[in-house]
């Protein structure tokens, strides 16, 4: 377990001398893997390639503690499930100021919520919550539901025609299509965005993506760079737009203290619900004193919607990867749903989806569990404290190893396979269901977990319940690490065909 103690004392102090102290004092040492020692190009060209399979790797051999470099910065990385959750829980021990590589915080930028703690960053989580709120939860399976089958049209399309088509790419359309389409109002209003400025918002979220793990000054990462400021100034104009075209909406939900005690007479979407929450004017153009906060809810638009179509976009690639090779499995999550749509008049629900399938969600969590789309996290100590015994100094900067701590045997049996049914009705466990959105309960846990978990869970609803598919018999098994987690070979489908009504 992790301690959490305050020391008086708040030096930093050296690594190396933190270590000798620790020998002295008889805590447990922390080896230091040999691969610190690379040059330094070499270095930061390993971990743009290799950081998730390296947790694979190392945490089996070092567990629970030791000490690496990432992006070359040294980090005491936690290779132990219990500890990395008591560290999650202690956000004022464990802070997320300076703590990821310098050059993930200079794509996010420094006043990003990704960077923040404390009162400012629980101000600004307080704008982003509405955009999860039950209300709007309905519309977002609804939207959820519609992309999907114009995406499996597509690919149905392209299999009919012998067009090729790349499944991870059109899995990653299907997300942003859903985030312009909540985020544009799209899915409540009629909406003046062309195909051309669709195309555009999408690749600019690829763009974005793409210099997330990068080297300084390729084109990639300055193409990222280039792609947040455009994505900024998008968001800044669509919230000066529903300022004022959605001046009556807003104005009624601050009367009504907010979304959840509006009526549900009032239409809106996220932007909507987020700038009633915010301080902003409605009815008017920005002005130059309240530039700020439209600079924070931009950026708070950026980190909501980066962070979710990624990850959803490689969850599904491994998940529909999984249905594609067992027949007993997706012959079993048809029926589940088919029973809870007949009791609810064949219609998909909120309370379907997050509660009333539970084959679906404990699949869902194993398949986070085998292959988490953010496999580490990253904390700074805040002050003198210790884990597992171990001294550890204000300043030093932690990695939280999901990669390799989500297989340990010491907490999943036979954790190496995936076992679809592993959660259910699984107490013991049960919490380690939260650890791939940053642990439940903490002042960082994901705001979006429960949509992310909805739109992933709406378009497999979707896609078995309407079409057929099968994956090509020569489908690999094999899954690839670098610098993502997902099929070597990506999804190859022999047969996607929609049913007859």
């Amino acid at each position: 377990m992790v301690s959490m103690t305050r020391n008086d004392q708040s030096t930093q102090g050296n690594n190396s001398r933190t270590q000798e102290e620790n020998s002295r004092s008889g805590s447990p040492a922390v080896a230091e893997v040999p691969d610190c020692s690379y040059p330094r190009f070499l270095g930061t060209l390993r971990d743009v390639v290799s950081r998730s399979y390296r947790g694979l790797s190392l945490t089996p051999k070092y567990k629970p503690l030791y000490m690496s470099r990432f992006l070359e910065e040294k980090f005491l990385v936690v290779a132990d499930l219990e500890a990395v959750h008591e560290v999650l829980d202690n956000s004022s021990v464990f802070v997320n100021k300076d703590a990821a590589p310098s050059s993930m915080r200079e794509l996010f930028g420094e006043e990003s919520l990704f960077t923040m703690d404390g009162e400012e960053h629980a101000r600004q989580r307080s704008i982003m919550r509405p955009a999860f709120s039950a209300v709007l939860r309905q519309s977002y399976i609804s939207t959820a539901q519609d992309s999907s089958r114009r995406m499996l049209d597509y690919i149905s399309e392209c299999m009919r025609s012998g067009r090729k088509f790349d499944t991870h790419r059109v899995f990653e359309q299907h997300f942003i299509s859903i985030i312009i389409q909540m985020t544009t109002g799209r899915f409540l209003r009629d909406s003046s965005l062309s195909e051309s400025e669709f195309n555009h918002l999408a690749s600019l979220y690829t763009d974005f993506n793409k210099g997330l793990i990068a080297l300084p000054f390729f084109p990639n990462r300055l193409r990222a760079i280039k792609a947040r400021e455009e994505l900024m100034m998008e968001y800044e104009k669509k919230i000066e737009e529903t300022l004022v075209r959605s001046k009556e909406e807003i104005d009624l939900l601050r009367d009504t203290k907010g979304i959840e005690g509006g009526s549900s007479d009032i239409k809106f979407d996220v932007l909507t619900a987020m700038c009633a929450a915010s301080s902003l004017s409605t009815g008017s153009r920005i002005d130059a004193k309240s530039h700020r906060e439209l600079r924070t809810m931009s950026q708070l638009l950026l980190l909501l919607w980066f962070a979710g179509f990624t990850t959803q976009t490689n969850t599904l690639m491994n998940c529909v990867l999984e249905i594609g090779l067992n027949d007993k499995l997706r012959k079993s999550l048809v029926e589940e749903q088919q029973v809870v749509m007949t009791k609810n008049g064949n219609e998909l629900k909120v309370s379907e989806v997050l509660r009333e399938m539970p084959l679906m969600t404990s699949f869902v969590h194993e398949v986070l569990r085998m292959y988490p789309p953010v496999p580490t996290w990253f904390k700074r100590a805040s002050q003198d404290t210790d884990i597992l015994g171990f001294t550890v100094k204000k300043g030093q900067r932690v990695m939280l190893d999901l990669a390799g701590t989500m297989r340990d045997e010491a907490y999943f049996e036979d954790g190496q396979k995936l076992i679809p049914e592993r959660f259910m009705n699984n107490p013991r466990i049960e919490k380690y269901k939260t650890t791939p959105f940053g642990g439940a309960g903490n002042a960082h846990y994901c705001l979006g977990s429960q949509l992310a978990l909805l739109n992933l869970k709406a378009t497999m609803c979707t896609m078995l319940r309407e079409y057929d598919l099968e994956l090509d018999q020569n489908q690999s098994k094999k899954h690839f690490w670098i610098p993502e987690v997902l099929p070597a070979s990506g999804v190859r489908f022999s047969r996607m065909e929609r049913r007859a009504a």
